[in-house]
């Protein structure tokens, strides 16, 4: 049953995300990103869903290996949902514990920055405020000498969930015979 969801969501977001028309405001930050140096992607928890449009982007202008993100996940069931969509979408899953500080999953980070790779991570939650960020971006930044990059997506149609991030789901954005 959880492979078919993944399924679902999964082509879901790349439909919806692919059928939005991009704006790209402030190229020539993640240009370095897109070419392959080391940096930490930062963006809220509420635009998790948007986020996968970035990489998709940067695999269009650089076509190797050098885009592979890796993003730390929680490990409870839902964060079990979404690292399954997120490798669907050839995002690289650190599973991740907020109980026992992250600590694992920041010391591969740190390994995988360390070694040249991309890392994006959600400063927000869980257990912290909604746009709060926690210290653990800056500190690994601090720790990886890797500079940040924070990053940011909007679109005009979009679902807004109730949790406590208030997720962003972007609507496919269809010709109007294909209008429900």
């Amino acid at each position: 049953m959880q492979a078919a969801l993944v399924w679902v969501l999964g082509t879901y977001l790349l439909v919806a995300l692919r059928t939005i028309r991009w704006d790209i405001h402030g190229s020539a930050h993640p240009a370095p990103f897109a070419e392959g140096h080391v940096a930490i992607a930062a963006f809220w928890r509420a635009r998790s869903a948007l986020m996968p449009m970035l990489w998709i982007k940067g695999r269009e202008i650089h076509h190797d290996e050098a885009v592979s993100i890796h993003m730390p996940v929680s490990l409870p069931r839902d964060g079990k949902l979404i690292g399954s969509t997120l490798r669907g979408l050839g995002v690289q899953v650190l599973h991740a514990s907020s109980s026992a500080g992250g600590g694992p999953s920041m010391r591969r980070a740190m390994t995988l920055l360390r070694s040249g790779r991309q890392v994006a991570i959600t400063p927000d939650g869980p257990r912290c405020p909604r746009r709060v960020a926690a210290a653990r971006a800056a500190r690994l930044a601090a720790m990886s000498s890797a500079p940040g990059l924070p990053c940011s997506a909007q679109v005009s149609r979009r679902h807004v969930l109730r949790s406590w991030d208030r997720m962003v789901i972007p609507l496919p954005n269809l010709p109007r015979h294909f209008a429900v």
